[in-house]
Formats: structure tokens, sequence, C-alpha cells
């Protein structure tokens, strides 16, 4: 973006600002969330989506003593590339940390360097954004904090990405381009780009490489296109990125090819195989990233508007590294929104460019009234959503409401959403702080001198509020969802015996259970509760929407066992004996 140079007046309040104590409350807001974030990736069990899943494909690398190909419940897993669970592995193996906490370290990790990746992000001129705004204005993202105490791979790719983008950023602004040499910049471009395939295949390397090519497109340097694409980083992309895709479809017979490139890549993007028995994948409006990020940026994502509209307006060409990060960001945003199958967690990379972008802007641009301008709107937004939530739990609580909210989910559904809708109390504290935190900023909100020790006060409070907001739900959410205790006592029930699991499976259950649970249809449901050539003693494990459906009476399940089953993660254990000594074992 085009930015004005400040008057000797303003460079001198800076400076004063710099120095003073408000520039303590970034760094204080960052100690602040990573400590809560290590706490909290420590103190839950592994029970969101993919989470256990991580830790078990990690766990088996260690246990087999084969670091090739991933394997999950006792079987080859073609999901994703091997890179973020060797990275668990490797936690678990070196500090000997719980399986919790090393399986959400890489996550906890990727957000911090990519918050010391600001520190390399070149800057323009004297006009530097202030690092530990843009390391602040990340982890007090709604979306960012959330994810950094998770076992998902998303934060990772976003580390790898970016920094990517970065080096070229580097790279494109140094002397060593003018003279046509290729300096480290430019290998940790390729180096990033590939670390980012490994990480979760070819999408690596689309979000990283198209930008630059765009930029270097509209900067209209076709001869630097050849040397970038086809240069020596480029043979260095291939050598570290294509080796073990090729190792893994040969050792697996093309079952990797075929599963991960065909079906997660370019079945699940587009259904381009749709009729050959792939997938058909059930396509979502592209409107919807525009509303996670609202969301997941919040607030921050309305001065991003503004930030990417003032950067074309000016055509990118004496934007410089502004101009290449929008570019990035719009690429991204395009990319996922063309994809059939949409979830919050594909956009993530955008979030440290944008937050780098939003830094620049809250501390050189924006004036007093524009400030007051974009605080009335957030509290605009927060009071539209306290209304909506508001109306919610007694909508639910009337006969009529519910009739209409399960006509219109549906009652599987409905069950499913009754988790999120349990939480709906911790929303309504988080709203109401954050309106009235922006109420106080709009209110105070004076001249250019006051307007930075305002905006780190803010981000304090915003830090204070998701603080406050992450122990509410752990602390609602640990007794309806950690499986931990309700497994511990399914393993003494169990002991030695084969279970199996009925159709659909949390990874949980198999990995604190740790061992093989095969996947059983109906048919085979029924033979093992008569015990036919199943051994004397057989255990299933199976959803409650599941066993409504298959068993009308108790009579019909000669052992039913759900006491101490969190409510948030049920799962039923059935046997066809009742085991020795099931003391407690409750009956349907």
């Amino acid at each position: 973006m085009t930015i004005q140079q400040p008057s000797d007046a303003s460079r001198h309040a800076l400076s004063e600002e710099r120095c003073g104590f408000s520039a303590l409350l970034p760094l204080a807001t960052i100690l602040l969330l990573t400590g809560l974030v290590v706490w909290l990736a420590s103190d839950r069990a592994l029970n969101g989506t993919l989470e256990a899943e991580s830790a078990d494909i990690a766990r088996h690398f260690l246990q087999l003593g084969d670091w090739t190909v991933n394997h999950m419940n006792g079987a080859e897993d073609y999901d994703k590339p091997p890179l973020y669970y060797w990275v668990i592995g490797l936690v678990r193996s070196v500090t000997g940390a719980h399986w919790e906490l090393a399986a959400r370290l890489p996550s906890v990790l990727s957000v911090a360097l990519i918050m010391l990746l600001f520190w390399l992000l070149p800057r323009e001129g004297d006009q530097g954004v202030p690092v530990l705004l843009a390391a602040a204005i990340l982890i007090t993202s709604p979306k960012v904090i959330g994810m950094a105490q998770m076992a998902r791979m998303d934060l990772m790719l976003s580390l790898f990405t970016f920094a990517s983008v970065l080096f070229f950023a580097r790279y494109w602004i140094s002397s060593a381009r003018e003279t046509g040499e290729r300096n480290q910049d430019y290998y940790l471009f390729f180096i990033a780009a590939a670390l980012a395939v490994m990480t979760k295949g070819p999408v690596g390397f689309i979000i990283t490489a198209v930008p630059v090519f765009l930029f270097l497109l509209q900067q209209g340097a076709f001869r630097e296109l050849s040397r970038v694409f086809l240069g020596r980083g480029m043979l260095l992309f291939l050598l570290i990125a294509l080796p073990w895709f090729v190792y893994a479809s040969i050792m697996t017979e093309g079952r990797f090819f075929r599963w991960f490139i065909l079906e997660e890549n370019l079945s699940r993007f587009g259904n381009l195989f749709s009729g050959l028995q792939f997938t058909t994948f059930q396509r979502q409006p592209g409107w919807q990233y525009l509303a996670h990020f609202l969301w997941g940026f919040f607030p921050w994502a309305l001065f991003l508007p503004v930030i990417i509209f003032q950067v074309l307006r000016d055509r990118l060409r004496r934007s410089g590294v502004d101009g290449l990060l929008v570019i990035y960001i719009l690429w991204i945003l395009l990319f996922f929104s063309l994809s059939g199958i949409k979830r919050s967690d594909y956009i993530l990379p955008i979030y440290p460019a944008a937050a780098w972008l939003v830094a620049g802007y809250l501390s050189l641009e924006i004036g007093t009234r524009s400030l007051h301008r974009v605080f009335l709107i957030t509290g605009g937004i927060v009071l539209l959503l306290l209304l909506v939530l508001a109306l919610v739990p007694p909508l639910l609580s009337s006969d009529a409401g519910q009739a209409w909210v399960t006509s219109w989910l549906g009652p599987d559904r409905l069950q499913e959403a009754r988790p999120y809708l349990s939480s709906l109390g911790e929303w309504l504290g988080y709203l109401v702080g954050g309106f009235l935190l922006l109420g106080c900023l709009w209110w105070y909100g004076g001249t250019l001198r006051e307007r930075l020790p305002l905006i780190r006060l803010y981000i304090l409070f915003q830090g204070i509020v998701l603080a406050f907001f992450l122990i509410m739900m752990h602390s609602t959410s640990k007794e309806r969802e950690d499986t931990r205790s309700y497994i511990a006592t399914i393993a003494r029930l169990v002991g030695e015996r084969p279970v199996y699991v009925y159709r659909s499976w949390d990874e949980e259950y198999g990995f604190y259970l740790n061992r093989h649970v095969p996947e059983v249809n109906e048919a085979e449901l029924m033979r093992i509760l008569k015990g036919d050539g199943r051994g004397t003693e057989s255990y299933i494990l199976i959803e409650p929407k599941y066993f409504k459906r298959l068993f009308n009476s108790p009579g019909e399940v000669p052992f039913f066992f759900a006491e101490g089953m969190p409510p948030d993660r049920p799962m039923y254990l059935i046997s066809n004996t009742r085991p020795a000594g099931a003391v407690g074992a409750t009956r349907p």
C-alpha cells in the first residue's frame, strides 16, 4: 500500500509512544495468550476432529520404527503427507511429553515461529511496521488462538506458506535480484514451499508459487519469471518434495496416489472424477469464507477491505511487499472459494499476512475518525450477534421452537449441534466483553498521539477477553468431552478380548484404547452379538443414534455399558456376553 510519510512531529510522537509503557502491552498480551495456549494444549483430551488421528499416526511411527508410510488404527493411512506427524513423533521422543501436549506443540510452535518471522519481513523506508503489534494482532485473532491449541496441521502449513512468501519478498527487494544472483532468500523460498507440500500436499505449492507468479506478472518482470521458476530453486524444491510421494506410491502399489492425489485433492476440489468410483463431494457456497474470515479475524478483518482497496488503487506497483501480501491473500480466498469443500481451517494461511497489513495500517495510516467509524461498525456487528444469540435459548426452550429447529436441521443434526448450543453463554460473555471494550475505545479515541497507546490497550483487553472465553469454554467442555476416564473403564472391562466398531468411528476411542479396532457392518454386528464364529466374548463400540435404530428393547443386547460416557463424545459399549465382574455396568 502507499504509505504517507509522517511529519517530524508525528515521528517524534511515534518514537515517544514506542518507548513508553504502552509499547509493552502487545508483548504482555502475547506472553499471556501463549502461556494459556500451552496449558490448554496439555490439559485437554485429544477429542477434536483429527486430533487423535494425528497422535495415532505419530505413535505408529514410533511403534513400528517405520517413518515412511502413515498408519492409523492398524492400517495404512493415505490422507496426508507425513511431515506434520513426523514432527509430533519427534517432539514425543525428544521431550517425553504426554501425547496431548506432544500432538499440539507443533501448532503452538508454528504460531510462535510465525510471530518471529515478522522480524524478517522487509520494511520499506524508515516506516517500519511495529512487529510486536503485528504479532499481537495475530494471536488475538479468535481462529488463530483456537487452532493454536489443537493437534491440526493447518498452522504448520500457514507457517511454511507465509515463510515462503516472506523469503521471496526479501529476495525481491534485495540487491541480489538486480544483479541476477541467487541469494539465500531465493533458495529459502523454495525450501519453505517444499515443506508446505510435505505438510499438506500440492496445495502447499499452489498457494505460494501462484501468488509469486501473479506478482511478477503484475510487475512486468517477465525475465524474472523464468529465472525464478526455471532455475536451481525449482530443482531444489523437487528434490525435497517429490521423493517421498514417489516412494509412498510405489510402496502402497499406487493406493496412496489414487487416494491422496486423485480422491483427496482433485476429486475433493472439484469432483473432477465424477462417475469413476470416486467420492462425489457436495459443493458449498463461495461466500462462506468471507463469513469464516470475519469471525476468525474479528475485529481486525474490518480493516482489511480498506487496506486491499488502497493497494489495488495504487495498482500494486509502488506497494512492494504489501502488494505481494495482498495478492497472496486474494489468491488463497479465490482458490479455496472455487473448491467444492469449504472449511474455515483452509484459509488459515492468510492470517499472518493479514495481521502484518493491519498492523501497518493501524500504526501508520488510519486516522482518528476512521478509527471511530470502524469501532462503531464493530459495535453494531457485536450487538446484532448478541441479539441473535439472546433469542436462541428462548427459541429452543419452547416446543414450537424445538419443532422448528428440528424440521430445519433434522433430528440428527440437532443432536450434533447441541454441544455448540450449550456454549452460547460463553459466546454471549465474550461478545458483551468485546462490545464494552470497543465502546471504551470509541469513547476515548483522540489525537494521533493517543492512538497507538489506545490500540495497544485494546489489544491487551482483547487478549484478556479471549483468555477468559477460552478458560470458560475449557471448564465447561472438559467434563462433557473428555473421553479418557470412560475409555479407561472400557479397557478394564474388555481386557484382551476383541473390540469392533459399527460404521462410524471417533479416533480418540481407538487412540486411548491403543489397539486396532476393526469396523463392522450391520450383518457382522448381529453375528457378533449371537456369538457366531467370533469367540465367546466380543465387544462393539456404537454411536447412540445407530444403537437406537438397530435395537428396540434392552433385551436385544446381552450387555450394555455407558456409565461415565461424556455426553458430547458419546459411544456405547455393547457385547454378546456380560463380562465377569462388570461392576457398575448399566442397562439401556
